[in-house]
């Protein structure tokens, strides 16, 4: 007898699928390559019918530029917060379960056994200040103290606007820490204060909301903002993260989408948020004067019965600003509590602005962060955590408690949530990974809610480390945004079929953080014409957008890129560099003086990361322009006609420090702008790096060292090449202690030199550019040098 074939039922497809979805999360990179793979993989298969548009296909990664990425990002080493105490596997104080949902006073009940034989303290944000002091401290002779007191600690919250406080035990010199937080009764506190308001006021609220209940009902909006992390980067990083979302498209009451064509707008964060909340793209860089412009947005979900929370783990006092302050750099830190009480006031008054009902655990970052001793997590430390998690896994809860106080809220309309992480931003692009844990289990409970919409998005990506700022592939990294989006089916037919269709098919299209901006309001009056993202834009190109002119197009074939050191751009470097130098002097000027200051002049070294694109008959030609000293790097757009080869009409578009200058503001004139400035921290034996350059040399096979007739004098050979040119850089040495003018004429065996002859000066302990030519018939050039001493 043959056996009939077992017919599998939906339940064992759903298994297997499940089991296919967890053998594919323990491999997060395809077998026997080092780059990630860059899909949500186990996406139903009508998410896969959508093509790349014939006007925008996606940069290919290939084995050297994932394994360069690997190597910087250290994606096989693991980060961690320290671990708990051993006391600390429980809560010191927690809520009644009860309390959640029944209007009362809120019962706390406190552990007895975790803080015996220690102190117990209960801390508070300072009202007048903004800050925890020393003095709003309270301590308790024990747990029981503490929880008959923390119901009035809590409600004195509450009247301030917060919604946490903090717990302390203090036990043998180590301090085991609690957050405690408290959405659902500051919700409630809220509501009583609007419940008190006029009744005409509330009659017109009420009419205005049963009218457009009657058009549709709302659903609740998320949002997570992960600053400074790129696509490639959240799935080089977050592999439990990127696993979670692989298994919640296999289930069949959601849809996860992942736009791969999110073109970061500028390389930093004001540009893009801006046109999140406002819908409008600025053509200039931010200003002192710039508005992120939050009330757009959230003024317009107010508007619709939206209960709105923001949160962004930033202090509100820290010098680079925050985003709820339209991220405005300030002078300085305060310096005394005076300082404090104003900077507070002004804070508050303009957030009092806002229509946000909730601020969540914003001004909880200051607490941690002068835990660490620092004013921000921008660039370091490596780890930022809070008993034993790190800071943002707080926030990503918290959004949790209050989407799950929404829906304990029957009756009383949608919410809005909004968090601005900024974990990620830092150097090493290796801290993101220890929020993977927290971010994993965040999706999950997203993907499980029948009636909200969750976007994870970013600004752009890592832009600090030593990738991004070297490497044209970390470059792109920089402008290559994320975006998924997790939609329910109980939302998809809010939506109706056609939209949804339309969320679908432009995953390979090139958005916008305004196309999302778009969006956002079209779901509160559907009725209303579809926006971008609801529509068919296939046909999009990079010239479609209004980003910064020297960003990196998402589509690849938007420019041409040229070999490092190409001597057809030369001319423009020298351009730039002397431009530059223009500027630093022009500015040092304005105090009477001439020169350069305490600045030193820029010469140039080399041009890496070479790409020109054609607009208008003008050639728009963007660059790394590293000069000396210190090996800086610049990132200048110029732009050029040219007539039979002839280079004319050179102006200097636009430019941007990509090497990093903070530190630069202690040596600098007070008039030269800091991203100009290099100038001495302290004392560098430069003759010291001069002769390791030139040990490394004789070592490598790409380059080679020429001795002149001077003992302290070289010429360091730089052989670069592709499969049409090769092209020899010639740069010298000079770790003598005087000065020499270098000339250098006849060249031979090279191509369009045109007998132009090259005179240089070298400074003591320097390395000065000579020139860059291609080889005919890839030949090593020959030519004929001299030089004299100054």
């Amino acid at each position: 007898f043959t056996r009939a074939r077992e017919i599998p039922t939906a339940e064992l497809v759903r298994k297997r699928e499940l089991e296919q979805a967890e053998n594919t999360s323990r491999q997060p990179y395809q077998k026997n390559t080092s780059c990630p793979v860059l899909s949500i993989q186990s996406q139903r298969n009508d998410n896969m019918k959508t093509k790349y548009s014939d006007k925008c296909k996606p940069w290919k990664q290939t084995e050297d530029i994932c394994g360069i990425a690997n190597k910087f990002y250290s994606i096989n080493k693991d980060i961690y917060c320290r671990g708990k105490p051993k006391n600390t596997s429980r809560n010191i104080c927690s809520f009644a379960f009860s309390n959640q949902v029944v209007d009362k006073t809120p019962e706390i009940n406190c552990d007895n056994e975790i803080c015996r034989n220690g102190s117990l303290f209960v801390g508070s944000v300072n009202p007048e200040i903004g800050v925890v002091t020393s003095q709003d401290w309270k301590e308790f002779r024990s747990a029981k103290s503490a929880e008959l007191a923390l119901p009035g600690i809590i409600s004195n919250n509450v009247k301030n606007g917060l919604t946490f406080c903090l717990i302390r035990c203090v036990k043998n010199d180590e301090n085991i820490d609690q957050l405690l937080t408290f959405p659902h009764i500051f919700t409630k506190y809220r509501e009583k204060l609007r419940n008190k308001r006029q009744m005409s006021i509330r009659v017109k609220r009420k009419s205005r909301r049963k009218q457009r209940g009657k058009e549709r009902k709302l659903f609740n909006i998320n949002i997570l903002l992960l600053d400074s992390v790129s696509r490639n980067h959240f799935y080089r990083m977050l592999n439990k993260t990127v696993n979670t979302l692989r298994q919640a498209a296999l289930g069949p009451d959601v849809l996860i989408l992942d736009y791969e064509f999110l073109q970061s707008l500028a390389p930093y964060t004001y540009k893009n948020i801006k046109a999140l909340f406002t819908g409008t793209i600025e053509r200039e860089a931010h200003n002192l004067n710039q508005n992120i412009g939050i009330n757009t947005l959230y003024g317009h979900l107010k508007r619709h019965g939206y209960r709105t929370l923001f949160q962004e783990d930033s202090c509100w006092y820290d010098r680079w600003g925050t985003v709820l302050e339209n991220s405005i750099r300030k002078d300085k830190l305060p310096q005394s509590i005076e300082d404090l009480k104003k900077s507070w006031r002004h804070f508050r008054n303009l957030t009092k602005t806002y229509s946000v009902d909730d601020y969540g655990l914003t001004h909880f970052s200051c607490v941690v962060f002068k835990m660490h001793g620092i004013p921000n997590m921008f660039n370091k430390p490596l780890k930022v955590c809070y008993d034993g998690q790190p800071i943002s896994s707080y926030f990503l809860r918290y959004t949790r408690d209050f989407l799950n106080q929404a829906n304990s809220r029957k009756g009383k309309g949608p919410t809005f949530s909004y968090l601005h992480t900024n974990f990620g931003h830092e150097e090493t692009g290796l801290r993101i990974k220890a929020l993977d844990d927290a971010l994993s289990e965040f999706v999950r409970d997203m993907a499980k809610r029948k009636d909200t919409l969750t976007v994870i998005l970013s600004d752009h990506g890592p832009k600090t480390t030593v990738y991004s700022r070297d490497y044209l592939h970390g470059r792109y990294e920089t402008y290559d945004s994320l975006s998924f989006m997790i939609i329910p089916k109980k939302v998809q037919h809010g939506l109706g079929e056609s939209r949804v269709a339309s969320l679908v098919r432009n995953q390979k299209s090139l958005i916008t953080m305004q196309d999302i901006h778009e969006m956002l309001t079209e779901m509160t009056q559907l009725h209303k014409r579809k926006s971008a993202l609801f529509s068919d834009i296939s046909k999009r190109t990079c010239d479609s957008i209004l980003m910064i002119s020297y960003g990196v197009c998402k589509c690849r074939d938007w420019e041409r890129l040229f070999i490092d050191q190409s001597p057809r751009f030369i001319q423009l470097a020298e351009f730039a560099t002397e431009l530059l130098n223009d500027k630093v002097r022009e500015q040092f000027s304005t105090s009477n003086r001439s020169g350069f200051g305490k600045c030193r002049k820029l010469q140039l070294h080399r041009i890496w990361n070479i790409r020109q694109r054609i607009s208008n008959a003008s050639y728009i030609t963007t660059f790394d322009l590293v000069v000396q000293p210190f090996y800086t790097i610049f990132l200048v757009q110029t732009k050029h006609s040219e007539k039979d080869g002839i280079v004319d009409n050179i102006s200097l578009q636009s430019w941007r420090r990509v090497s990093l200058y903070r530190h630069y503001i202690k040596c600098k004139d007070k008039s030269v702008d800091m991203e100009l400035c290099v100038c001495n921290l302290r004392k560098r034996n430069s003759n010291k790096r001069l002769l390791e350059i030139i040990e490394e040399a004789k070592v490598s096979k790409d380059n080679e060292i020429i001795k002149t007739r001077t003992s302290c004098l070289y010429i360091l050979l730089t052989k670069v090449e592709d499969k049409l040119e090769s092209i020899f850089s010639y740069d010298a040495i000079n770790t003598c202690a005087i000065r020499y003018i270098f000339t250098v004429d006849s060249l031979q065996n090279v191509e369009n030199f045109q007998g132009r002859k090259i005179i240089k000066e070298l400074q003591p302990n320097t390395d000065t550019f000579l020139f860059s030519v291609v080889a005919k018939e890839k030949r090593k050039p020959t030519f004929k040098y001299y030089f004299k001493r100054t």
